[in-house]
């Protein structure tokens, strides 16, 4: 009986030894992995490809470029954007959408694009714009803060050099309509004060509409921009409308 309890014992021990050892080939197997296969930084804060999707949302009005226009960088490896941030946003917040305007089905999406206040810019390789034959002179882009409950709104983007941004005096809005639509919209100063309005021609779905304007002068404050859009569907008539604050062109 003895000798039967000291070879279970030993078998116990054995196994045990067995496993630990086991668990630790995992451990060093995973961080490895962890090591080998973990983003770099510039992988990390930035999402890219090529995607063919539809908008689904309950506007029948999808935004598509918050600019401050201006000409692309002739950079053939890269593409710019820069940004103005008012000093009352969280500079890490910042995040920015950018999309081709042509169908092709690119996007970009990264996060934590500023470290400051102030000017800001932000690059990134045109290597997979290029494979579907996009250039920086052919896309949008939304950058937006990434705290709405606190000071959310839209920064205009500007497609355009270093030295010119603050050279910008305009803002304009890009919307895509998934029905034929009647628009009417107004703008509004930071103490609610209304500055401009304006109302758009019939415009057939899937083609932009654009909404420019020069009164949201102040990249300090923050306006607000409300669309209201009427959209026939046969013999109905559906109504909607949309608010958006943003922050003003640099001058």
């Amino acid at each position: 009986m003895s000798l039967v309890l000291k070879q279970v014992a030993s078998d116990i021990r054995h196994n045990t030894i067995q496993r630990r050892k086991n668990w630790v080939s995992a451990f060093f197997f995973i961080f490895c992995a962890l090591l080998c296969f973990a983003p770099t930084a510039s992988d990390a804060d930035r999402l890219e490809g090529i995607r063919h999707t539809e908008d689904i949302g309950a506007s029948q009005l999808a935004l598509r470029a918050v600019t401050l226009g201006g000409n692309s960088s002739k950079n053939a490896n890269e593409i710019i954007v820069e940004l103005l941030i008012p000093s009352q946003v969280e500079p890490t917040t910042v995040e920015l959408d950018v999309r081709d305007r042509v169908d092709k089905g690119y996007f970009m999406h990264a996060t934590s694009i500023c470290e400051a206040s102030g000017a800001c810019e932000y690059r990134w390789p045109t290597e997979k714009a290029r494979s579907v034959g996009i250039g920086a002179d052919m896309l949008w882009s939304v950058a937006r803060t990434g705290r709405p409950e606190v000071d959310g709104a839209l920064i205009p983007v500007c497609f355009c050099q270093k030295e010119q941004l603050r050279q910008r005096s305009s803002v304009k809005f890009v919307f895509i309509p998934s029905q034929t639509v009647n628009l009417t919209y107004q703008i509004y100063s930071d103490i609610g004060q209304l500055i401009e309005k304006g109302r758009s021609q019939t415009y057939p779905a899937g083609l932009p509409i654009t909404i420019a304007t020069n009164k949201a002068d102040d990249a300090a404050k923050r306006y607000k921009l409300v669309v209201n859009h009427i959209a026939s569907n046969g013999s109905s008539v559906e109504r909607f409308s949309d608010t958006f604050y943003f922050y003003g062109a640099p001058r």
